[in-house]
């Protein structure tokens, strides 16, 4: 919506064709591995969630004691897409985002008893989450088709090799 005053950075950029209508197709995160390609009647791309992430940690007091959280998630691993239809006379096109992957906020509670003068204490080394039977594939690369016509949902499917059905913390 902001064509008539945009300063092009590159060759990429939005350039209309001679239709009078176009679909847009958007990946978030977008980087090198999420470049969306013309095949066939579709789009399509590859996308990417790593089978094992990281976060920092830091201490915080919630006024009682202290407590430790691990913060930011690696959000290159929040993946989200969307897709719109939108003709040269609309002022904008508004794209609707779908999750694909997500951060999931969790909290673990260890007793903050004094044994002998000592504070006990927990160590987490890591954690695993692990998909429901139902979910076999939540890390990996999946390949992502999206449909022509009105259908903004594309089909997703896991790569053949390289692919966990955990995510290692």
């Amino acid at each position: 919506n902001y064509a008539t005053s945009m300063t092009k950075t590159g060759n990429v950029g939005v350039q209309w064709g001679d239709a009078d209508a176009a679909d847009f197709y958007s990946i978030y995160p977008s980087s090198a591995s999420t470049a969306l390609k013309v095949s066939g009647e579709g789009v399509t791309t590859t996308l990417h969630v790593d089978a094992t992430q990281f976060a920092s940690t830091s201490t915080k007091n919630n006024g009682i004691s202290d407590y430790f959280y691990a913060q930011p998630a690696e959000m290159g691993n929040v993946v989200m897409y969307a897709k719109a239809t939108a003709s040269k006379t609309d002022p904008a096109v508004e794209l609707h985002y779908t999750p694909f992957s997500t951060v999931l906020e969790f909290e673990i509670n260890a007793s903050n008893e004094v044994v002998a003068g000592k504070q006990t204490e927990i160590t987490i080394q890591s954690l695993t989450l692990t998909a429901p039977n139902e979910t076999t594939i939540i890390a990996g690369d999946f390949g992502f088709t999206f449909p022509t016509g009105e259908s903004t949902t594309p089909s997703i499917t896991p790569a053949a090799t390289g692919t966990s059905n955990t995510i290692t913390m």
